[in-house]
């Protein structure tokens, strides 16, 4: 894998501690959806766990809307050309253009920013983890199968990467009047509705603008041996293969939340 692909996931994750990050940015994801770990933060998807094994569960909402924000540090942000300012304000005015410059201190840096982010997560986990197991007692389950069991859901996103020095990208939109005045914090990068594009750039390596319905985040839960010396709820399988567990080894599996140590 390449390193932009390391850089935003790495970031994030220790950003947001037990949440991995799509990669690339512009991927769909569903709870529910299954595959392996690459690179200690990279998911690959291999396919859906009801489509593919027929395995149902309930959905719940976990928070309400809301935006999230990360931002690399020595990152600038001005706020430029606003004509609102210049024009006679006593005038019907609706619309105007502005823009915004971000400036990129570092070498490694980026910024992921959303627009209207809610959580949702599979109900039951004890039930998902009891028909999983079922899965792997009949051959169709790897112990290195991840899945996601929560998702933050984005209206749209911004995400905008550099691993080249002196990087920067101007970004311009079109809004209506009534928020200004206008500063760099009543102004949401990532707000569709404003018709972000780009006007120029320099040294950026990856540049998503305002893009809508994404999964940007997610959990990620399954299948370990446990090691632990008290008991353990847990279920003993039979089976052949790389990842299959020796009854006689008494080696038991739990269901568990994926964990990445760096």
């Amino acid at each position: 894998m390449g390193t932009i692909e390391r850089q935003y996931t790495e970031e994030l994750y220790k950003r947001y501690g037990g949440y991995f990050a799509a990669w690339d940015p512009g991927v769909k994801y569903q709870l529910g959806d299954y595959g392996i770990l690459k690179d200690k933060t990279i998911f690959e998807r291999y396919g859906n766990i009801t489509t593919d094994f027929g395995v149902n569960f309930e959905v719940t909402e976990l928070s309400s809307p809301g935006n999230l924000s990360f931002c690399s540090e020595g990152i600038n942000k001005v706020l430029i050309d606003n004509e609102a300012t210049i024009n006679n304000l006593s005038l019907p005015i609706t619309k105007t253009k502005v823009g915004i410059n971000l400036s990129f201190e570092n070498e490694k840096s980026m910024i992921l920013e959303t627009f209207g982010i809610k959580e949702y997560g599979i109900k039951n986990i004890n039930d998902l983890a009891k028909k999983i197991k079922e899965q792997f007692t009949q051959n169709n389950w790897e112990l290195d199968y991840a899945i996601i069991v929560s998702i933050k859901k984005a209206d749209s996103e911004t995400v905008i990467i550099t691993n080249q020095e002196k990087a920067s990208i101007e970004l311009r939109a079109e809004i209506n009047t009534n928020i200004i005045p206008l500063d760099v914090t009543t102004l949401n990068i990532a707000d569709a509705s404003l018709n972000w594009g780009i006007a120029q750039e320099k040294n950026c390596t990856y540049k998503f603008v305002a893009e809508g319905e994404l999964t940007p985040l997610f959990k990620l839960f399954g299948l370990k041996k446990s090691f632990l010396k008290r008991k353990v709820k847990a279920i003993y399988f039979k089976g052949t293969g790389a990842n299959r567990l020796d009854v006689n080894n008494k080696t038991p599996l739990v269901f568990k939340e994926i964990k990445v140590v760096f």
